[in-house]
């Protein structure tokens, strides 16, 4: 337990990492960075130096300011979770009075239907990606929807190629999954396998950095901004794709493969049932976005 007065010296920071090991230990790895990562952007945001100085006002404000960032309704909503969850602990220290995020009320947003990629803009990013030396990683991206930290941590032990299987063991709902691994993937997973290590290994470093045969470290995922630099050749090349992305975070980028991957297998007449399954969504309900792409969506109404 923290002691219930807090000096001007105490770092916010130590009280995230409390908050961290006591309501967050157990949940998914996944959901366990993504919950701090928000709320610790939020303390940096408010400039926060003691938790006293968080109102409800200034929750609000952020939400708006989030809003005016383009962030996603999610993404909104997954926020004012985390930092809900950071004040009630807050409160059964004796560090806050009450919760100030309650009667805060998200901002009303136009949910639109996903954005996905069409064919030419796809040849496009298969095209600038092996041009740059990451088609596998587009490639992979598009024909497993996997989410960009599934992706960093996927590990060649998870990829099998003889039952044409890929396990995601670390995933944001904390489930492992398994999804089919497409013809075309197979036959770029089978030039680049290896026995053992990340799937997307730690790249080798710039050539002006580089010692004599430094190789990529197969031991270490790449890292978020790895990914990050990544995606500018595909922003130059896509208007669309900078579109999607905005000025959000590479994972919003990313997040378009998904999109592409979950509505092309909607169009083509697969279930929303397996394409949920294959997602890793928690609830059937989260897929049902891509419902009306189906080819039968209207087959009702039309026929009434």
């Amino acid at each position: 337990m923290l002691e219930a007065t807090l000096t001007a010296q105490e770092s916010m920071e130590k009280l995230l990492e409390s908050w961290d090991v006591e309501c967050l230990s157990f949940v998914s790895v996944g959901c366990r960075c993504v919950y701090a990562g928000r709320v610790s952007r939020f303390v940096d945001w408010a400039e926060i130096t003691d938790p006293r100085q968080i109102t409800r006002r200034m929750v609000q404000r952020y939400f708006g300011t989030l809003l005016g960032e383009g962030k996603s309704p999610g993404t909104i909503k997954g926020t004012k979770s985390a930092i809900s969850s950071f004040c009630r602990w807050l409160v059964l220290e004796k560090l806050l009075d009450e919760d100030p995020t309650v009667g805060t009320r998200r901002p009303s947003i136009q949910q639109l239907p996903p954005r996905y990629l069409s064919d030419a803009e796809i040849e496009t990013c298969l095209a600038v990606a092996s041009e740059h030396g990451f088609r596998l990683m587009v490639l992979a991206a598009l024909k497993t929807g996997m989410r960009l930290n599934e992706m960093r941590l996927l590990q060649w032990q998870d990829v099998d190629l003889g039952r044409d299987l890929i396990c995601v063991r670390v995933s944001k709902t904390g489930k492992a999954r398994f999804i089919p691994i497409h013809p075309e993937l197979k036959v770029a997973l089978l030039e680049a396998q290896r026995e053992s290590g990340y799937v997307f290994p730690k790249p080798a470093p710039p050539a002006h950095h580089r010692k004599k045969d430094a190789r990529p470290d197969y031991t270490q995922p790449a890292s978020k901004r790895y990914y990050h630099d990544l995606i500018q050749p595909l922003r130059d090349a896509v208007p669309a794709f900078t579109s999607a992305v905005g000025h959000k975070s590479v994972g919003r980028g990313w997040h378009l493969f998904r999109h592409t991957f979950a509505s092309r297998l909607v169009m083509a007449g697969v279930s929303i049932f397996k394409v949920s399954k294959w997602l890793g969504h928690s609830q059937v309900q989260m897929t049902t976005v891509y419902a009306h792409l189906a080819p039968d969506f209207d087959e009702g109404i039309l026929s009434a």
